[in-house]
């Protein structure tokens, strides 16, 4: 909210800004595993290769028994662990603003140090808000230390990342990323990302699902009532 709105001025102005929060949680989660697996089993493009009458077909990547390197864990990334508990996957997670009652009751691993948690997953996801704390808090030196062959995903945001490192490390060609955000959206057509080998692109529509549409809607609602009848639902300044 404060990375688009000055708080401090509506707040002065007496302008009231509520936050819609939580809507998506589920919808997000659901999309990183969409995306995840896109990259371990390639279903697009085998499916397109069959209906052009290619039999070939590929060698999946098993997620079973994977460490998953989670880089936020407030809803979006608790609900990504769920899911991934129930691939039988390893869930370790950036020891940052972590609630430990969660991680506890997720069976997770905290790692202190952020380069540490992205050497050790054989899968990174990033779930982190935009803040003006967390804009650009993941840079080139977290990012060299994943291993070959590591996966990584991002349905956050892009500016979590420092500008230009993603595009870096995935140009040396030796991991593979499935991303939901960027940069410049729309993503422009001579965007070097488009030509990074094997990358999957979505056009920043992991939360959008009914769930997720209705979820937002009744909270706008219930912050206009709530306005006019003297209450204080989902305030933000």
């Amino acid at each position: 909210m404060a990375s688009y709105i000055d708080l401090n001025r509506t707040h002065e102005r007496g302008v009231r800004v509520c936050n819609i929060v939580h809507y998506g949680d589920h919808a997000v989660a659901e999309h990183t595993f969409a995306l995840l697996l896109e990259l371990a089993r390639e279903v697009g493009r085998l499916d397109r290769e069959v209906k052009a009458g290619d039999w070939t077909g590929a060698d999946g990547y098993a997620l079973h028994g994977k460490t998953i390197g989670l880089v936020g864990f407030g809803g979006i990334g608790q609900a990504v662990a769920r899911i991934a508990n129930g691939f039988g996957m390893h869930v370790a997670v950036w020891n940052s603003h972590v609630d430990p009652m969660a991680a506890a009751g997720l069976g997770v691993d905290l790692v202190d140090d952020m380069g540490d948690l992205m050497e050790r997953a054989d899968i990174v996801s990033l779930h982190l808000p935009l803040l003006d704390q967390t804009a650009g808090i993941v840079t080139i030196r977290e990012l060299d230390r994943m291993r070959p062959g590591t996966l990584f995903v991002n349905t956050a945001r892009a500016e979590i990342i420092e500008p230009g490192a993603l595009t870096a490390r995935l140009l040396r060609g030796d991991v593979r990323a499935a991303l939901d955000v960027y940069e410049r959206e729309p993503l422009p057509a001579d965007d070097p990302l488009r030509r990074v080998p094997g990358i999957v692109l979505t056009p920043h529509v992991a939360w959008r699902n009914d769930e997720a549409y209705v979820g937002l809607t009744r909270q706008v609602v219930e912050s206009v009532r709530s306005f006019f009848a003297g209450g204080e639902f989902n305030v933000a300044n």
